[in-house]
């Protein structure tokens, strides 16, 4: 065998041993974290939505990672890795409000919540 046909031979061998190894019939387990394969927006830029598992209801596709919650309208929340306060615009929305356990936004024509998903012991 020549040395470009074993080249080529190793080469098909490493990646059809790679499509295996990468998992064809794989699925993905979040650990109740958001899975970073599925898109927050669409090509356009507008936020999708999907179905909550526990409620059934629409709700935004925003991650909110933590609240930093203080009285007088201080509160801040962080959402996608970014912080934001009451007001702020995000993918869209308007911040209307920040409680201790959720954020409520704003598209103008209807209100969201988003929350932290707590871990059940």
């Amino acid at each position: 065998m020549s040395r470009t046909g074993a080249v080529v031979l190793w080469t098909a061998i490493l990646f059809s041993c790679l499509g295996v190894g990468l998992g064809y019939g794989f699925e993905y387990d979040a650990h109740g974290k958001k899975d970073p394969m599925i898109p927050v927006v669409d090509r356009d830029g507008r936020v999708l939505f999907r179905e909550d598992e526990e409620s059934g209801k629409k709700v935004v596709a925003l991650m909110l990672q933590g609240i930093i919650y203080k009285d007088k309208g201080k509160s801040k929340a962080v959402i996608e890795n970014k912080l934001y306060k009451v007001g702020d615009r995000v993918a869209g929305f308007v911040i209307e409000d920040i409680t201790p356990d959720k954020v409520i936004l704003s598209d103008g024509k209807e209100k969201y919540e988003l929350s932290i998903k707590r871990k059940k012991h």
